[in-house]
């Protein structure tokens, strides 16, 4: 329930794996990886910055449009190993991005039978989201059916709203907000019509899930697509969650398919992509891809009413965070005051550092929380002390659906469940560590 499901595409597109680790850092707009690992690194870190190049090319409008054009002829042309980049983009969601780059771009120096296999992989993607598109519509057309409000968000959606064309994003599942009061009722009328709960939610009282976890994930009875109903986006144990009512109440509208289906406003976009993304401590390019050309869509009135507004919902640090990695990463030209609200919380800086050094690392992309890093990380990038100690406090004691998903305990005994909890965190992050 809470793992990361962007993990499920990517091992079942991925053929191979490269027996490295990168350490990837950005300097001066400029990249350099040490390979932590024998293997053939030649290729792999020149597969990985064809994709930098390409996420850059695709995250710029401005005038160094003509620059980032050259960059990415100038990768494609040097050692390029197309098989492992043709495996390596879809593995990293950039299967879209890299097929917008070459296009635009360098498709005259790229041999005709890679430009043919990737506009084969880029089309088979787009009609796996067409399809994902196509179930989000009769799925919204049936709870709005039954006055279920609820707004569709990540996804198809998503893709549209930030890049104009669904195929640009990779989806395995569908996310959609509902208030808290209306998630029983559209449960029920996704499992009248042919989804089925994922265990252990369906045996676990209603109040307890509502108040211990932010989503119920359903499958149809053929397999897909998942969708997740989300009542708050965020990590259930941290402050500056967002709660779905008020989402709802502020998002606007979108075309799909010719359709107009409730959508975020831009603000919230951004605030959503940054807790998302902090919750898997921004460890993907295209995390930090959506999330730059999210920002260099609002006008810089916008992006500061957006810091503010991440201030009082108690996640400006996380926010902070995507747009230091936005800068550095791609080059993204800040607002000078928020240049000055980066540059006065150091650590900010110092997780956008840490995240930096991740992308492209064989131990990214792991489930939500990352064992005892992924546990300090996300108690350091909420806004306050007392933030951060509730939030570890609740993380260790505070059951959710792994822990009902381990012990099955009759209705009587579920105040135990405090104590699962703790052991078997002691247990999973032992794991975790001893496994590195």
């Amino acid at each position: 329930m809470q793992g990361s499901r962007a993990n499920t595409y990517r091992s079942f597109l991925r053929t191979t794996s490269s027996p490295c680790i990168i350490d990837a850092a950005v300097h001066q707009g400029v990249t350099t990886a040490r390979l932590l690992d024998t293997g053939d690194s030649r290729s792999a870190v020149a597969e990985h910055r064809v994709l930098l190049d390409c996420a850059r090319l695709v995250a710029e409008s401005g005038a160094r449009r003509d620059a980032r054009v050259a960059a990415v002829r100038a990768s494609l042309e040097r050692d390029c190993d197309w098989s492992a980049l043709l495996r390596a983009a879809p593995a990293e969601s950039l299967l879209g991005p890299l097929y917008a780059a070459v296009t635009a771009a360098a498709a005259d120096v790229v041999p005709e039978d890679r430009l043919t296999e990737l506009r084969n992989l880029f089309r088979v993607n787009t009609e796996r989201m067409l399809r994902l598109t196509g179930q989000l519509l009769r799925i919204l057309d049936l709870l709005r059916a039954n006055g279920v409000q609820a707004v569709p968000f990540k996804g198809p959606a998503l893709a549209q709203d930030v890049f104009g064309e669904v195929g640009m994003r990779q989806s395995v599942d569908l996310d959609i907000l509902v208030a808290a009061a209306d998630v029983a009722h559209a449960c029920e009328l996704l499992v009248a019509n042919g989804f089925r709960w994922m265990a252990p939610a369906s045996a676990v009282p209603q109040r307890a899930l509502l108040r211990n976890e932010w989503e119920a994930v359903l499958v149809r009875t053929d397999g897909e697509p998942m969708v997740e109903l989300h009542w708050r986006v965020g990590p259930r144990f941290a402050r500056g969650s967002l709660s779905a009512e008020r989402l709802i109440a502020r998002a606007g509208t979108i075309s799909l398919l010719g359709r107009e289906v409730p959508n975020l406003c831009l603000q919230d976009v951004a605030l959503v992509l940054a807790l998302h993304a902090s919750t898997h401590r921004w460890e993907e390019l295209e995390q930090i891809l959506t999330f730059a050309v999210v920002l260099a869509k609002m006008t810089e009135i916008e992006f500061l009413g957006t810091v503010e507004e991440a201030r009082e919902q108690g996640c400006r640090r996380r926010f902070l965070i995507g747009c230091i990695l936005a800068r550095d990463v791609l080059g993204l030209e800040l607002p000078k005051s928020v240049e000055e609200c980066a540059a006065a919380d150091p650590a900010a800086a110092r997780l956008a550092a840490r995240a930096r050094a991740r992308l492209f690392s064989e131990d990214s992309g792991g489930s939500i929380g990352g064992g005892l890093p992924g546990l300090r990380w996300q108690a350091a990038a909420l806004d306050t002390r007392p933030d951060r100690i509730r939030h570890l406090i609740a993380r260790v004691f505070v059951p959710g659906a792994r822990d009902w998903d381990a012990v099955q305990l009759p209705r009587g005994l579920r105040w135990l469940y405090y104590l699962v909890r703790p052991l078997r965190l002691t247990g999973f992050f032992h794991g975790r560590e001893t496994a590195r």
